[in-house]
């Protein structure tokens, strides 16, 4: 399965709010503007056959991206997208 979405963040600092994607990993594409793409990963535990993640350490990455920049954000990481730029800023 895949879905695809016209984000539009119309005035610099409008930010897309932080959340996840528990079932799939995300593409960003910057149409428009500079965004800034935040995100922090869940850090599984060191017993590899133990499924729970620790909330524990978790640092956001920030990359800022843009025009025809791609991002990549990993199946459950907590992410959002602000606009940096001077204008509207839009991504798909």
């Amino acid at each position: 399965h895949a879905s695809i979405a016209l984000v539009n963040l119309k005035k610099p600092g409008s930010l897309n709010m932080p959340h996840s994607h528990p079932r799939a990993s995300e593409v960003v594409l910057v149409i428009k503007g500079i965004i800034r793409l935040g995100v922090t990963c869940p850090k599984k535990k060191s017993d590899k056959d133990n499924d729970d993640y620790s909330n524990q350490d978790l640092e956001v990455e920030e990359f800022d991206l843009v025009a025809n920049s791609v991002g990549f954000v990993p199946r459950s990481c907590v992410h959002f997208e602000i606009n940096i730029g001077y204008g509207p800023a839009s991504f798909i």
